[in-house]
């Protein structure tokens, strides 16, 4: 059987085997036009984010293609007369070579004379960069809608590469998030409670921090990396999926967490034991299509909001004579990640829909297609919809790939209703375990995709093996999971 995968992602897997490699060691031999000495080396440090296996999010991917910007400081003696860059250099990630490494754009190389510095941040939008003299810096924008990283400072020459720069075994950079993620869900107590409320509209947070500075530590400032906040507030309003409202569900019980309704990025920050004091600031603003109501958050325990972590918030909205009180819960670590900045596909809470096309735009990685599928006629297709719908349980039966795709079982469903792409069919084992409808039974088995790239076989994805697709022979009778696209909007 013939292996074959249609799509990559930068996983955590990945991400750490790059951790683990030393970087590819390429000395550039170069003269002639660009008026370089031959024996300059460039510069291609590895890049890894910096994830521990325990990690509650938000976890954003490295992938290749993705661009960071640096800043450069070269001396020769002492830090302190360093002469930095006066303009960020981008970087983007190639791992074609050994492990993930950044390729600058100009090249960057090592003066045979100087120490170099370098160290990087993501992303440049939304970032303002000043470079001069022996310092550098960037000032940031944090209006709750991306995560903003910096990487540690690397220190290398022409006669070490930095791969072994004062005992040093490794050259790259390692990427940390400098904002924390609230992650907010909401649910009713009652019948009645819905009705009064109606539809959840927004979830804001006034009096926080917006302004920061990235104090980069290359050159004289060596050493002292920091990313500070500067005294400017402003309110941060969370982004809901596709900025659409939507009615608050009926709570299931204690254990329910209700539906999710949206995400910020802010400052880390500590919220004491009672009401929010004055040093956190932190107050929710709700407003519904029937009212707004404001909510002092308190907490049973100190409870610090790190950068690089996410918690959830549960807000259940209560019946009252007088108005609605808004209590709540005890904050939780979020289990799931909802990706900033490099967004990924989620599973809708209690549903089977697959987002791929949500509140950050297109998921990363992937080749999401506007058409909507209406027939079961694209074999050589492997895209993705932007919202795609799993059914709960497989067909009764067992099919040949030439049954399965000619006839289209999955008609007998309803209207669309068809056998998935092979990208769809690896998108639905990635999150077999959040498909959750009620219902559901978990795919398990070997499962046919439309996919075929040659007469008499087609690709088949095990739900408990690979995520790659095998070449099957169209004859072999397996599991068939039914799709279909689906419009959120109506």
């Amino acid at each position: 059987m013939k292996y074959i995968t249609l799509f990559r992602r930068a996983a955590l897997p990945a991400l750490m085997a790059a951790a683990l490699c030393a970087c590819t060691d390429r000395t550039e031999e170069l003269g002639g036009d660009d008026g370089r000495k031959p024996d300059l080396g460039q510069i291609t440090p590895a890049v890894v984010y910096n994830a521990p296996e325990d990690i509650d999010g938000p976890v954003r991917d490295i992938a290749d293609g993705m661009t960071f910007y640096f800043a450069r400081a070269d001396y020769s003696g002492l830090p302190a007369m360093a002469t930095v860059s006066t303009a960020p250099i981008p970087g983007t990630i190639d791992n074609d070579l050994e492990g993930y490494n950044i390729l600058f754009d100009p090249v960057q190389y090592y003066d045979g004379q100087m120490t170099t510095q370098m160290q990087g941040w993501f992303p440049q939008e939304g970032g303002t960069y000043r470079g001069s003299g022996v310092s550098a810096m960037v000032s940031w924008a944090i209006d709750g809608s991306q995560d903003v990283m910096m990487s540690n400072i690397l220190t290398g020459t022409m006669a070490d590469r930095g791969i072994d720069y004062q005992d040093r075994d490794d050259h790259r950079f390692v990427f940390e998030h400098q904002l924390t993620q609230l992650q907010f869900y909401v649910k009713a107590e009652s019948q009645l409670a819905m009705e009064q409320w109606g539809e959840i509209v927004s979830i804001s947070l006034p009096n926080q921090q917006y302004m920061a500075n990235m104090m980069l530590g290359i050159g004289g400032m060596m050493g002292s990396s920091q990313f500070q906040p500067m005294p400017t507030r402003t309110t941060l309003t969370a982004i809901m999926d596709n900025n659409v409202p939507f009615e608050i569900p009926l709570s299931k019980g204690d254990d329910d967490e209700g539906q999710f309704a949206g995400l910020i990025m802010l400052m880390p920050q500590t919220l004491s034991v009672g009401e929010t004091t004055e040093q956190t600031g932190l107050l929710l603003d709700v407003e519904t299509s029937t009212g707004r109501k404001e909510i002092k958050v308190s907490v049973k325990n100190t409870l610090e909001l790190l950068a690089g972590h996410a918690h959830k918030a549960i807000i259940e909205f209560k019946q009252g004579p007088d108005s609605v009180i808004l209590v709540p819960t005890e904050w939780r670590k979020a289990e799931v990640d909802v990706a900033v900045g490099k967004p990924q596909p989620y599973v809708r809470k209690g549903e089977n829909y697959i987002v791929s096309r949500g509140m950050f735009g297109d998921a990363a990685d992937y080749n999401i297609r506007d058409e909507k599928w209406t027939d079961n006629s694209h074999t050589g297709e492997n895209s993705i919809p932007a919202i795609l719908e799993v059914n709960v349980t497989d067909l009764p039966q067992e099919y040949t790939w030439t049954a399965a795709q000619g006839t289209n079982p999955c008609s007998a469903l309803g209207a669309d209703w068809r056998l998935p792409s092979l990208a769809e069919m690896q998108l639905i084992q990635q999150y077999k375990g959040e498909l959750d409808k009620e219902g559901t039974v978990t795919p398990a088995g070997i499962y046919w995709t439309l996919y075929s790239d040659k007469s008499g076989y087609a690709y088949t994805i095990d739900m408990d093996g690979s995520h790659e697709g095998v070449e099957t022979a169209a004859g072999e009778q397996h599991k068939v999971r039914c799709v279909r696209d689906i419009d959120m909007s109506k």
